[in-house]
């Protein structure tokens, strides 16, 4: 066998042993993959597997190396937008909000329909989190205008008006809300869009309203 036939023999067995035997022999066997140099397909796929291990433990800057590597080196790859969701999830928990942001944009970018909803909802977040208030609301707005009806659509418009308020856009807020209150029954979401209609008041300087709620 050549080199690229055993490389590929190899990320084989390496792709078995990470789904039917995820231990230490399982990982030695995929970094030994990854350690060759190859790019194949099947490489791509043990970066993204064997990256998926550590981030399930915590290893944040071992599975961001992995998730970088094939977004850098496999951008045609069928595993590149769910590589940059993961590269994302990687840079947010290690506190870097706007990298974080940045690949959470691309999964979206990527159009894989398994992906683009919670992708939204965590470039929301990513970007909440470095204080642009103004495009967190509108990635939550565009979360409610593509999945109206989502498990996530109620969240998405509190989080919108939450994130006009913070930008300073009280007024831009109370129609999001009221809209909410139009067309949710759960008692838990309109309490709370209640509350921050009253919050909008207040910060718009109408008290008087702002108790009423």
């Amino acid at each position: 066998l050549d080199r690229e036939s055993l490389t590929e023999l190899s990320a084989r067995r390496a792709l078995v042993m990470l789904e039917d035997f995820p231990g230490d022999d399982a990982q030695a066997m995929a970094d030994s993959v990854l350690a060759s140099g190859a790019r194949q397909a099947l490489v791509a796929e043990v970066l993204y597997r064997r990256g998926v291990g550590l981030l399930v433990k915590a290893d944040y800057p071992a599975a961001e190396r992995l998730f970088r590597q094939l977004v850098e080196d496999y951008p045609s790859s069928t595993l590149y937008g769910d590589a940059c969701f993961k590269l994302g999830s990687a840079y947010y928990m290690m506190q870097k909000y706007q990298d974080s942001a940045i690949n959470f944009g691309l999964a979206v970018s990527s159009g894989k329909p398994s992906l683009v909803k919670d992708a939204l909802f965590n470039y929301s977040l990513a970007l909440e989190q470095t204080g642009d208030f103004r495009k967190a609301a509108e990635a939550c707005q565009t979360l409610a205008w593509r999945f109206p009806y989502g498990d996530q659509f109620e969240r998405a418009l509190v989080r919108t008006g939450y994130c006009l308020q913070q930008a300073g856009s009280a007024a831009e807020a109370i129609p999001v809300y009221n809209g909410l209150l139009q067309y949710s029954d759960k008692s838990e979401t309109l309490a709370e869009t209640r509350y921050w209609i009253g919050e909008a008041f207040a910060q718009l300087g109408d008290h008087e309203r702002a108790a009423c709620e």
